[in-house]
């Protein structure tokens, strides 16, 4: 969960963000060299409200594809959906600011954002849910991802 808000993109909240993903991507590098996994995932609430930079801080170097993280493209089960955040009744819009990142040992099968209020009514019976089920517990909306191996 790096630090929320921001009213700009050289606001203090968004330069802490940056510190911190630098932070946390430096220890993902340090111990990608110690242990050698077989994949790695990262993900969370990188608080992006004003672009993806600190994604792409996160996806590493370039010039490194071994190491360089890939950002899983979820939707809502409406299919176009994508948002993360639900803005409503705040100063930032709905939009995509939580994500999984995984490295390319890996391959995402599906990926949602996991959110009643888009499902179908037949979805959300089957599964026992309220339309309204995620409101009041949280504006971020889950993403749920399904990987193999490559």
């Amino acid at each position: 969960d790096l630090q929320c808000c921001g009213d700009s993109d050289d606001s203090w909240e968004e330069k802490r963000r940056h510190v911190e993903v630098r932070e946390i991507r430096t220890i993902v590098d340090r111990l990608w060299s110690a242990r050698s996994p077989d994949g790695v995932l990262v993900a969370g609430d990188f608080n992006a409200v004003h672009g993806l930079r600190p994604v792409e801080i996160m996806r590493g170097s370039r010039h490194n594809a071994a190491r360089r993280l890939q950002v899983v493209q979820a939707l809502h089960a409406n299919g176009s959906d994508r948002w993360t955040w639900d803005g409503r009744g705040t100063p930032f819009p709905s939009r995509p600011i939580d994500f999984v990142l995984h490295s390319r040992e890996l391959q995402p099968l599906q990926a949602r954002v996991f959110d009643a209020e888009t499902m179908t009514e037949a979805d959300r019976t089957r599964m026992g849910l309220r339309r309204d089920q995620f409101i009041t517990q949280s504006q971020h909306r889950p993403v749920v991802v399904d990987f193999a191996w490559r």
